[in-house]
């Protein structure tokens, strides 16, 4: 992954912030832009690099999202216990899963089938949002024991990121 500096020569230690590259982060947004100031205190040069960090989980969450509806996320968390229950279960039991059953039936496959799908999604997905928070909180605990504004302003929190295909 590429590391880009944004520069802003108010900015202690070389006049630059280490940003991670694209895809997580565009060059340099207006809003990133008024966070690059040059902070008075150790806590504000955290503040301004904990919001950076939150920006770049935010941006891989939505990369994640991209490709779904706020009303078919919805259903997500249902259907993923539903098809996680149906599966332990070995699939004796389709009482326990109505509305895989329901879209099974409508779409006209296989219930264990439908079941298998939403199960092998849901670990995917649950595991990228396990790597984005658990990047994050890495980065966040690492930010947060600095003691030095250069060091908090030159914390390179690029490593670590999921790829998100």
């Amino acid at each position: 992954m590429t590391t880009y500096w944004y520069v802003n020569p108010d900015y202690p230690a070389g006049g630059a912030m280490r940003c991670p590259s694209p895809p997580f982060t565009q060059r340099v947004s207006e809003e990133q832009l008024s966070l690059l100031t040059k902070p008075e205190t150790v806590a504000d040069a955290i503040a301004q690099v904990h919001t950076l960090i939150n920006q770049q989980a935010d941006e891989l969450r939505s990369q994640v999202l991209a490709s779904s509806s706020e009303v078919e996320r919805a259903a997500w968390p249902a259907k993923a216990k539903e098809a996680a229950d149906y599966l332990a279960a070995d699939g004796d039991d389709e009482s326990i899963a109505p509305l895989l059953k329901l879209e099974a039936i409508t779409g006209g496959i296989a219930l264990h089938d439908l079941a298998a799908t939403v199960n092998a999604k849901a670990t995917v997905f649950y595991g990228l949002e396990a790597q984005i928070a658990g990047t994050k909180r890495k980065h966040l605990d690492a930010i947060a024991a600095l003691t030095g504004i250069d060091a908090v302003l030159n914390y390179d929190f690029s490593s670590g990121w999921p790829e998100i295909d």
